[in-house]
């Protein structure tokens, strides 16, 4: 895990949080950084690999149908782009009528469960 972390570091990141969680019986560790003012976390497992991100992302970066089917749910506060291996997915947070609720689309800009 000490590699990953230094590899991030290496890539201009900054470390704000380390914790270790059990999932499901399994140790895992999640790295919180910052990257060019913006929030990257890491997952890893006990062997140091990266089993998912989460990336603070603008909604403009966004692919087309992942925007419209967001803004379709309210007000977008704020969009993650979560890769898991080679599948990537998006997580908001968004506003309407006065509540805020979490929103997960594919890429595609299918509704998946957050």
């Amino acid at each position: 895990m000490q590699q990953a972390v230094r590899q991030e570091e290496a890539k201009g990141a900054r470390i704000v949080g380390l914790s270790k969680e059990v999932e499901d019986g399994k140790t895992m560790y999640e790295v919180e950084t910052t990257v060019n003012g913006h929030t990257r976390d890491l997952l890893l497992d006990a062997t140091g690999a990266i089993v998912e991100t989460e990336e603070a992302t603008p909604l403009a970066a966004v692919p087309p149908a992942v925007k419209r089917a967001l803004e379709a749910q309210g007000t977008v506060i704020s969009v993650e782009t979560v890769t898991k291996g080679k599948t990537v997915t998006y997580e908001a947070q968004v506003q309407k009528s006065g509540r805020k609720s979490e929103v997960a689309v594919d890429a595609a800009g299918n509704r998946i469960k957050p």
